[in-house]
């Protein structure tokens, strides 16, 4: 995946660390993406190619191209079933290239992936078992490394003791850790952040069990 082997064993080794000073359960989960957005490439693809015979009517007729140069003898594809061609093999060749994950990323509008990054952060948060804690005191730490999408969720004690405005400061700063490509980092800052709420409020308990999952969890 995204993360070597050595990567994975130095967030889980931070998570463990944290855990053994506070009663808080903390859930790390990095996704390489929130959707597989299927449907992008095909929408601009056939957008753009749905352009084609405007553009070749303008050129044609607005610019009085449609006529066969003298110098080089070519004329444009005017006809319906050279227009056709043009058209379908413009579709094919744009659904392609933006299949291309950069591409494909840099086409899904903001809103959009911000939607899918909070909706696949919930569906995690319940997963996982964080909802299902008896003391209430479990916090998701959720990465999705395609969007650049941070979430941070706790449960209900936490929520009661911490104010979440006092999370988003520590999802920013991962944000641009990710989009530097500095996810180790940007992992180990924010579990050490997290942690140190959490010891506030929560500390560690004599004979507290470790309920959850202590190890970085990958969605591919």
């Amino acid at each position: 995946m995204f993360l070597n082997q050595e990567e994975k064993q130095q967030i889980s080794q931070v998570i463990r660390d944290v855990e053994s000073k506070t009663a808080g359960e903390l859930v790390a989960v990095i996704a390489r993406a929130s959707d597989d957005y299927l449907y992008i490439p095909l929408l601009w693809a056939a957008t753009i190619s749905l352009l084609v015979p405007g553009i070749f009517y303008y050129l044609a007729v607005g610019l009085g191209w449609g006529q066969a140069c003298p110098d080089w003898g070519w004329r444009l594809p005017c006809d319906f079933s050279d227009l056709y061609i043009v058209q379908l093999s413009l579709f094919m060749l744009l659904a392609l290239l933006f299949r291309w994950q950069p591409v494909k990323m840099l086409l899904v509008p903001h809103s959009v992936k911000q939607r899918r990054g909070n909706r696949h952060a919930y569906m995690q948060f319940h997963e996982q078992g964080l909802d299902k804690t008896n003391a209430r005191n479990g916090i998701l730490i959720f990465v999705s490394i395609a969007e650049h999408y941070v979430e941070i969720l706790a449960d209900q004690a936490i929520c009661e003791k911490i104010d979440h405005s006092q999370w988003q400061q520590i999802v920013d700063n991962f944000v641009k850790k990710i989009k530097s490509r500095q996810v180790v980092e940007g992992f180990i800052e924010t579990i050490n952040a997290c942690g140190d709420s959490l010891a506030e409020h929560f500390p560690d308990q004599i004979n507290d069990a470790d309920l959850l999952s202590d190890h970085l969890i990958e969605i591919d």
